[in-house]
């Protein structure tokens, strides 16, 4: 049987493109074998099949390496998870089972947990490094899980928790076994964990936060007695009374609701720099620490300059030798013409004295050139800012002898921040320059505003998305770079039209219904649904809004969270707080009518002929209820309650 041979092209036919990708991979490979601390880089161009000094090409240390690993390994799959999930329609807990497995299949059980095994490990000694996967890996990705558990918590599907202690508690076990697997299932095979059982262990998870949210639900969509006849939670026929919390229920009314982009990325400073030594020597003075401002030009270090003057003032005395020559040779020339007109010296004599007067000139131009040239190198020994910014790291001290082209310090200006987020490519037609994004920062508690500045020509290798870049202006002090930023880019908007939270909209055998309140009863309505918007915030409050194109009319009363599943028909009442005679309840503060108030005050003058009153016994107290129009201009009636605790028999006496 034939052996096919794989060919592979001497590493001189490759393309110069892939070269990245191979020292990326390389480099993975060694990291996850050896550590941070022990890879070298000369074993990566090794393995990679280039030099060393091509490797140097690309990245300018390891610690740039270990970041583009990082960044092209780990990065693109949580930005895909996240993509993922806001544009899931399934359920929170089938999208935390989802999140669980996939987290799994994708770094848990491959090699990449070696990278989280090396931070661990060498987080002490490298702590810049840790910083870097902190943020670009460990916040994002609980960002991801907490926005799950948010988005059930919402839409009542979970039960209220504490989100960040959440998001460690689940995570924790994952990343232990992560550990334990890329440690020791090489030697215990029988230790790998199989999708089933993640999934099982996810389950679990939901369950936790799904069972609790079900006792909620029930309790608030119970009724407040048991339906009885007579009995006040229950009418004639015997449907129970749902109670709902003002919170619960929404008027209608025009609004407006954007499409939206979500956008992630770490801040940079859009203009940075690396300060380095132009000449070599000794650092003699170093003026500047990390996190200090300097002003363009402002010295930052000065190199022993005692080898530099010397050599001003050789050149210096060179030049006077260069032009003591230039003069002795025109004295010669013009001597040599005077005597070539009398014929006494012939022509070749003059030439040469004409020739030695050109080479004194050339040499004293020579010798002015070398004099500039030290000049310079003196002035090279006094290290300055070429622009005004930040110190961000010193990479050289006192004492230290540098070369040539060696880093002495980096410099950020803050004023100008950018960053690079990927929108899918389906997205990107959408995308124009001058586009303005709200950006929520880490650690910052206000928004901020930013442009779409540049759009790059190519889609991202794996990923397939496109790279934007955010411009802000930076003028709160607390925005650093690397920080994380989360924002949103509104690509479309429709004005007045109705909009509801994404808790309200049921789904259910292929349709999509609200709960609506029909005079005293629940009623499930049919609506259609148009644009979305995931980060956008409703009427009430809650985040996430959908817009309805038919089905519903302003100033219709919806239940507006997820309380699970209501019965239609139910007779509904809203549970109101009297503060002096006003009502507060549905969505406005609603006050008595003068007849009402004097009905509570003095309860022996009611008629029983009152239209609409009721009053039934609840042991030994007596519920009056009536019916109460709301402030001028609302049309829905609602029914207040008044308790009174009296004896039964007096109030049989009294005929009430």
């Amino acid at each position: 049987m034939p052996t096919t041979v794989e060919h592979r092209p001497p590493r001189w036919e490759r393309r110069k493109e892939s070269r990245p990708a191979e020292l990326i991979a390389a480099a993975l490979d060694l990291f996850v074998e050896r550590g941070y601390a022990s890879t070298r880089l000369d074993e990566v161009a090794g393995r990679a099949g280039v030099s060393k000094g091509t490797l140097y090409l690309y990245f300018e240390s390891k610690e740039d390496l270990f970041k583009a690993v990082v960044r092209e390994t780990i990065v693109p799959l949580i930005r895909e998870h996240q993509r993922g999930i806001e544009q899931s329609e399934l359920d929170s807990a089938r999208l935390l089972e989802r999140f669980f497995v996939q987290w799994w299949e994708h770094f848990g059980s491959t090699r990449l947990a070696g990278i989280a095994k090396l931070i661990m490990a060498e987080a002490g000694n490298f702590p810049e490094v840790a910083r870097f996967f902190h943020d670009e890996v460990i916040a994002p990705n609980g960002a991801v899980l907490a926005a799950i558990v948010q988005r059930g918590v919402e839409r009542g599907e979970f039960a209220a928790v504490d989100i960040e202690a959440a998001t460690h508690l689940w995570m924790a076990p994952l990343v232990l076994k992560a550990l334990w697997a890329h440690s020791f299932d090489a030697i215990c095979p029988a230790g790998t964990m199989k999708r089933r059982t993640l999934a099982g262990v996810a389950l679990v998870a939901i369950a936790l936060l799904a069972g609790t949210a079900w006792i909620v639900r029930q309790r608030a969509s119970a009724p407040r007695s048991a339906p009885s006849a007579g009995a006040p939670g229950a009418d004639a026929a015997g449907s129970p009374t749902l109670e709902f919390a003002a919170a619960d229920l929404m008027s209608l009314a025009p609004a407006s609701i954007a499409r939206t982009i979500p956008l992630t990325g770490s801040l940079r400073a859009t203009n940075q720099t690396l300060v380095r030594a132009k000449v070599a020597g000794e650092i003699m003075e170093l003026a500047v620490r990390e996190g200090m401002e300097v002003k363009a030009g402002q010295l930052l270090a000065r190199i022993d300059p005692i080898d530099f003057e010397s050599r001003v003032r050789e050149r210096e005395a060179q030049a006077r030798s260069a032009q003591a020559q230039v003069e002795q040779a025109r004295r010669t020339l013009e001597n040599n013409r005077q005597l070539l007109a009398k014929n006494f010296i012939s022509q070749n004599a003059f030439d040469n004295a004409q020739s030695g007067y050109d080479v004194a000139l050339a040499n004293r131009d020579a010798a002015l050139a070398q004099l500039t040239q030290a000049r310079k190198a003196l002035a090279d020994t006094a290290v300055t800012a070429p622009m005004a910014g930040i110190v961000a790291e010193r990479f050289a001290q006192v004492g230290e002898k540098v070369s040539p082209d060696n880093r002495i310090v980096s410099i950020v200006d803050l004023s100008r921040m950018e960053i690079e987020a990927p929108v899918p490519s389906s997205e990107i037609g959408s995308v124009r320059i001058g586009q303005e994004v709200v950006l929520r920062i880490e650690g910052i508690d206000l928004e901020q505003k930013g442009q779409i500045v540049r759009i790059n020509p190519a889609t991202s290798a794996g990923t397939r998305s496109v790279p934007v870049y955010i411009g802000l202006d930076n003028r709160d002090p607390r925005i650093r770079a690397g920080l994380f930023a989360q924002g949103t880019l509104e690509v479309g908007t429709h004005q007045n039209v109705l909009v509801i939270p994404t808790a309200a909209l049921r789904e259910s055998g292929g349709r999509s219904f609200v709960y609506v309140i029909d005079g005293d009863r629940l009623a499930e309505r049919d609506v259609q649904t148009g644009m979305s918007d995931a980060s956008g915030r409703a009427p009430n409050g809650s985040i996430g809004v959908v817009e309805i194109t038919g089905g519903l009319k302003a100033g219709e009363r919806i239940v507006a969270a997820n309380l699970g599943a209501l019965r239609p028909g139910s007779r509904v009442s809203v549970a109101m707080i009297r503060s002096g005679n006003e009502y507060v309840g549905l969505d406005v503060a609603t006050r008595v009518e003068p007849a009402a108030e004097t009905w509570i005050s003095s309860i022996d003058t009611v008629s029983n002929s009152e239209a609409g009153f009721e009053r039934v016994y609840q042991g030994s107290a007596l519920v009056f209820s009536w019916p109460l129009v709301l402030a001028p201009g609302a049309a829905t009636t609602v029914r207040v309650e008044h308790t009174v605790t009296t004896s039964r028999d007096r109030a049989a006496e009294e005929g009430l």
